[in-house]
C-alpha cells in the first residue's frame, strides 16, 4: 500500500494506532473485572491480539498501567475542557457531572489501584490543581449567569462526586441508574429557583 499523501502517516502507523487503543481498552475492562495484577495474556486475549503485540507496545505491565491511567486522565480532562467551551455554564456543570456519573458507573473505582500500583503522585496533584481551576471557574461564571445558587462552590462538586464515586461501588449491578439518581438530586438542590 501506497501512504497516503499529505497525512504523513503510513497503513503501519493506523494498525499501531488502532492495536494500542484496542490494548488500553481491553487492559481498562480487565482491570475493572480482575485487579491490576490480571495476566497480560488475559488483556491481549480480550483485545484480540497476540500477547506479543501487548509486549511491543508495553514492553512492562508498568507501562500498560500508565497508558490505562492516562486514557482516564486525558477523559475526564476532556469532559472539562468541553464544559469550560460550552455555553451556559450551570448547564455545563452539571453535564459533566453526569458524564462523570456514567464513567464511574462504567468501572467503579478504577483509578484507585492505578494510583496504588503507579508513582503518579506529581501527574496526579497537577491534573488535579488544574482541574479544580476549571471547575471553579465554570461554577463562578454560572453564579454570574445566575442559573445555580449564589452559594454553590468547590465542596458541593466534591461531595457529589465523592457521592458517585460511593454509589457506583456500592451498587454495581444499578451503579449508573444510582449515580445518575443522585446526580438528578444534587441538580434540583443546586439550581437557582
Amino acid at each position: 500500500m501506497v501512504p497516503q499523501i499529505g497525512t504523513g502517516s503510513t497503513p503501519g502507523r493506523a494498525d499501531r494506532a488502532r492495536n494500542r487503543a484496542q490494548l488500553v481498552s481491553a487492559a481498562r475492562d480487565v482491570i475493572h473485572e480482575q485487579g491490576v495484577d490480571a495476566p497480560l495474556s488475559t488483556i491481549a486475549d480480550r483485545a484480540d491480539l497476540s500477547p506479543a503485540t501487548l509486549y511491543r507496545h508495553f514492553p512492562n505491565r508498568a507501562g500498560l498501567l500508565a497508558a490505562v491511567y492516562e486514557s482516564e486522565i486525558d477523559r475526564c480532562g476532556s469532559l472539562l475542557d468541553h464544559a469550560v467551551d460550552a455555553d451556559g455554564a450551570g448547564a455545563a456543570i452539571f453535564r459533566t457531572i453526569r458524564e462523570f456519573a456514567s464513567i464511574e458507573a462504567e468501572q467503579p473505582g478504577i483509578m484507585t489501584p492505578l494510583i496504588e500500583k503507579l508513582d503518579v503522585t506529581d501527574e496526579l496533584a497537577e491534573f488535579q490543581t488544574s482541574a479544580l481551576a476549571q471547575l471553579e471557574s465554570l461554577i463562578a461564571r454560572a453564579r454570574r449567569e445566575r442559573s445555580v445558587r449564589a452559594d454553590l462552590d468547590l465542596g458541593d462538586i466534591r461531595i457529589i462526586l465523592t457521592t458517585i464515586r460511593a454509589v457506583s461501588r456500592a451498587t454495581p449491578n444499578d451503579a449508573r441508574a444510582q449515580a445518575l439518581r443522585a446526580v438528578e438530586l444534587f441538580e434540583r438542590g443546586c439550581r437557582r429557583l
